[in-house]
């Protein structure tokens, strides 16, 4: 394994996928299964959220 630790740094962007504002389920539902798979994998993952 490379790393044991990350820092994940999401934007509001990414969260609200192609709409102006909110959140949007598919791009939720897809950074989610990527922290999962990163934590399943023995790796410590800290999430900074941004905003748009």
């Amino acid at each position: 394994m490379k790393y044991k630790r990350i820092l994940l740094k999401v934007s509001g962007g990414a969260l609200s996928g192609d709409k102006d504002f909110g959140f949007d389920k598919a791009s939720l539902d897809r950074i989610t299964d990527e922290i999962i798979k990163a934590s399943k994998a023995g790796i410590e993952v800290a999430v900074l959220v941004g905003r748009r």
